[in-house]
């Protein structure tokens, strides 16, 4: 007898489990990715990191996914290092409202913090030779830092806004911070820091470098007013130590 067929409910909806940001290892025999899962009695989101074999069948495991890192926080965007043995990714581990990125033994050990940045990391990538990483990166507005730090304007909240641009608000994302998107470079290492761009109207994003690890593109919109020229978006280069970059 066949089982009989049944609507879906509100409850089923929290058996979904939603797989992103999927990277297939160097030596094409595994794959990462992160898989999202929500709690039913809180109503949060979190995700980890799972691997599986890219080889169905064979004398192990093959093509079956395992775990690969544990708890309840959002474990995200995977990045193998060029060699397959680490694998660079972010997670918000000890501040839910901050992510940083980590560092973790693809052969198994403990995730380590490679950053201590208060923002928002956005697209890596792993330079050719393992020895850094290069972030899209915007800092928090001095404003916020300062209401963290204050319990009165904390309670307070936002009481006021003040633009001197044309988009200050996007759909999902609410009101824009004043901060613009820059790129930095991370020693894989020891975690030092270079920030490569800086300014208060452009935004600098989607950094990757060149196959000789010496320079990064980037894209960028240069207009004297980005917010009305707003297709005007070009590629830049510009030396990974730091220098003029070049349209």
């Amino acid at each position: 007898m066949t089982e009989e067929k049944r609507t879906i409910t509100a409850e089923d909806l929290y058996k979904f489990e939603l797989i992103s940001g999927l990277e297939i290892a160097p030596d094409g025999n595994h794959v990462i990715y992160a898989q999202q899962r929500v709690d039913p009695k809180t109503e949060k989101k979190f995700s980890n990191l799972w691997l599986v074999p890219t080889e169905n069948g064979g004398p192990t495991e093959g093509g079956v996914p395992r775990q690969f890192t544990y708890g309840d926080q959002t474990d995200r965007a995977p990045r193998w290092s060029p060699e397959g043995e680490q694998i660079a990714f972010l997670s918000n581990r000890k501040d839910e409202k901050q992510s940083q990125l980590y560092l973790i033994p693809f052969r198994g050990g403990e995730a380590r913090p490679l950053t201590d940045l208060k923002g928002v990391i956005s697209s890596f990538e792993w330079s050719p030779d393992g020895t850094k990483i290069v972030c899209q990166f915007r800092k928090k507005d001095a404003e916020d830092l300062e209401r963290e730090e204050d319990e009165q304007k904390k309670k307070l909240g936002v009481v006021s806004r003040h633009y001197d641009r044309i988009s200050y608000k996007f759909d999902g994302a609410g009101f824009l911070p004043k901060e613009r998107w820059h790129i930095l470079v991370i020693d894989a290492q020891s975690g030092e820091e270079i920030q490569l761009t800086e300014g208060e109207i452009y935004d600098e994003t989607s950094p990757t470098w060149t196959p000789d690890g010496q320079r990064i593109i980037f894209t960028s919109n240069r207009a004297a007013d980005p917010d009305i020229d707003f297709d005007l978006t070009d590629l830049y280069i510009l030396p990974a130590a730091g220098g003029e970059m070049q349209k």
